[in-house]
């Protein structure tokens, strides 16, 4: 129920700032998949690079992924929340 309560919780910050299209797909998938690239992320949704690194970018912003690699080449992003929950579960 938790993991299902906090893709809610993403998809509603999304829609406050008016997000739409990839990025809510994006967001809502993360409970399922809770890391993810960029390349992964234009071949899953089937959009362009530049589409779905601006789509991580927000969720990025909004504080729902964090990068995790430290490099600026073959970035890796986690849904920090995703994983607090499945620890304590």
């Amino acid at each position: 129920m938790a993991l299902l309560d906090a893709r809610e919780q993403f998809l509603a910050k999304l829609r406050g700032v008016g997000a739409q299209g990839v990025v809510l797909n994006l967001a809502g998938d993360l409970v399922g998949f809770p890391r993810i690239t960029t390349k992964r992320a234009a071949e899953v949704y089937g959009v362009t690079y530049p589409t779905a690194n601006s789509a991580i970018s927000k969720l990025v912003n909004l504080g729902i992924l964090r990068e995790i690699t430290g490099s600026n080449y073959g970035r890796v992003f986690a849904c920090d929340d995703v994983y607090d929950i499945i620890a304590n579960a």
